[in-house]
């Protein structure tokens, strides 16, 4: 997971901020590894994101650059996946 290879998943370091349980209530998450599971994602209208985050009285955790570019191309591989059939036939070797 580490290096990338579990199609699926991305993995996020440690955070280690100071001052970040108290900001973002997410004192929980302070030093450890987070898992991001692309197979359960869920989706939102924008207005509703926008409106929530407007009201909302403590910061907001985000990912920085080049993080958050890393994360949306983990993501972008997941979903663009080609599946091919498992039973494609041998190429045959003409002499």
């Amino acid at each position: 997971m580490r290096k990338g290879e579990i199609i699926g998943y991305h993995m996020l370091n440690k955070c280690e901020l100071d001052g970040l349980s108290e900001r973002c209530n997410l004192s929980r998450f302070v030093g450890e590894y987070l898992i991001v599971d692309f197979r359960n994602t869920v989706s939102f209208p924008l207005n509703l994101l926008i409106e929530g985050a407007k009201k909302r009285k403590e910061s907001r955790m985000r990912l920085l650059p080049p993080y958050r570019e890393h994360l949306s191309q983990a993501y972008a591989r997941f979903i663009m996946r080609v599946g091919l059939p498992k039973d494609i036939p041998q190429f045959s070797v003409k002499s």
